[in-house]
């Protein structure tokens, strides 16, 4: 099946089903389009809260870096997320008790923001433990230098002296 097959199966369906006419009430695309339920459907996600590249995921779009910020995020969770929105996209869904998505988004949010939170506190952890490592390893360094150093200097000494005498002999 190609795209031109999906357009022309989706404009038919829409004008059987008498959303649009002949000339798709005048607009240049037709709104009940498959581009235009993808539109539809990034609003109505985002609009009840899910963030930007949950709702790019869902879309199958390639999310690059951000992709990390929720690499956290477990899949069950993205799964229930979608869920509780399904009823947003259905036309036969009893309307959306708006206080009650409020409710669930504040808890979603709050969870993220517990999860972001346990991350940033291990990153500080690892990241003040590296930098105590790092001191360490510095100060070591310093020491075998100095210890270099004073070898060098010895060195320096004995060929001095084997210099000498083997000038003397």
């Amino acid at each position: 099946m190609r795209t031109e097959n999906v357009q022309d199966m989706m404009r038919n369906v829409a004008i059987k089903a008498g959303f649009i006419d002949e000339d798709n009430n005048g607009n240049a695309f037709n709104p009940l389009g498959p581009h235009a339920l993808r539109e539809s459907m990034s609003s109505l996600m985002t609009n009840s809260g899910v963030p930007d590249t949950i709702v790019d995921f869902w879309l199958g779009h390639v999310i690059g870096e951000m992709a990390e910020a929720y690499k956290g995020v477990q899949f069950e969770s993205l799964r229930t997320m979608y869920l509780d929105r399904e009823k947003l996209l259905s036309i036969s869904a009893p309307k959306v008790d708006v206080e009650e998505l409020r409710a669930k988004l504040r808890l979603e949010v709050e969870e993220q923001n517990r999860q972001l939170q346990l991350m940033v506190n291990n990153l500080l952890t690892e990241n003040m433990d590296l930098k105590n490592r790092q001191r360490k390893t510095e100060d070591e360094l310093d020491k075998i230098i100095v210890q270099l150093e004073k070898q060098d200097n010895e060195l320096g000494e004995l060929k001095k002296l084997i210099h000498e005498r083997t000038r003397q002999t």
